[in-house]
């Protein structure tokens, strides 16, 4: 594998990564705001998205291409999220109490208090799962009302887990109504679980959760694309 970093390469950055993997050489890159040349067949297939990381900005396929005066290399910005292992399909609850109030949990995992959530199990419906994950993490039974909206930027959307592990989550976020049960404080997920005044949430709430619940608040009739 052949990688170094130049300085002075191109007037517009003060280096440049040249490797021969894309998953490696130019992802590694990219990610600390370096451009990069990938060094590979010309006919190499970008990934789909433009904003993927693992696309080089320029390639050429062999060493003395890098000596062609005709090679423009755009400056590169470090992106504001870790790039993800896998995307996984999320689950959010939006549930009010009578008083209009919104339950908040506890997480167990960070000791941050957010929206009920989770992901989607093999074989699950969006709906089946946040009705499982709403009863595992708080003993409360729900139905599905309305779709409040569907996340996906990466820059709120990605997490770093305690194992090394970087997910972006897709999640599907829904108003539920309480249809029976009985609110359990604590459980293997959770530390705390509570009802909270919209206008007087905790300060260590997960920070993309607020926007969720503003959305809620907006009683749209349409989902949010976010």
């Amino acid at each position: 594998m052949f990688k170094e970093a130049l300085r002075d390469f191109h007037p517009s950055s003060q280096a440049v990564m040249i490797g021969d993997t894309p998953y490696t050489d130019i992802l590694g890159a990219h990610q600390v705001g370096i451009p990069a040349i990938l060094i590979a067949d010309i006919d190499f297939t970008p990934y789909p998205s433009a904003k993927d990381l693992r696309n080089p900005d320029v390639i050429v396929p062999h060493l003395k291409g890098l000596f062609d005066d005709n090679i423009n290399i755009k400056p590169s910005v470090s992106p504001s999220f870790s790039w993800p292992d896998n995307i996984k399909a999320g689950v959010a609850a939006i549930i009010f109490d009578k008083k209009q109030r919104v339950l908040l949990i506890k997480r167990l995992d960070n000791g941050l208090w957010g929206i009920p959530s989770g992901h989607v199990e093999p074989g699950e419906t969006v709906e089946e799962a946040i009705i499982r994950e709403i009863w595992e993490e708080t003993g409360l039974k729900v139905k599905v009302n309305k779709l409040i909206g569907i996340y996906s930027e990466p820059s709120s959307q990605v997490f770093s887990y305690p194992n090394g592990k970087i997910s972006q989550f897709i999640t599907s976020c829904f108003e539920c109504e309480v249809v029976g049960g009985t609110l359990i404080k604590t459980s293997n997920e959770t530390l705390d679980a509570n009802y909270f005044d919209c206008n007087d949430l905790p300060s260590n709430l997960l920070p993309m959760h607020p926007m969720w619940l503003q959305d809620a608040l907006a009683k749209e009739v349409k989902p949010f694309i976010r």
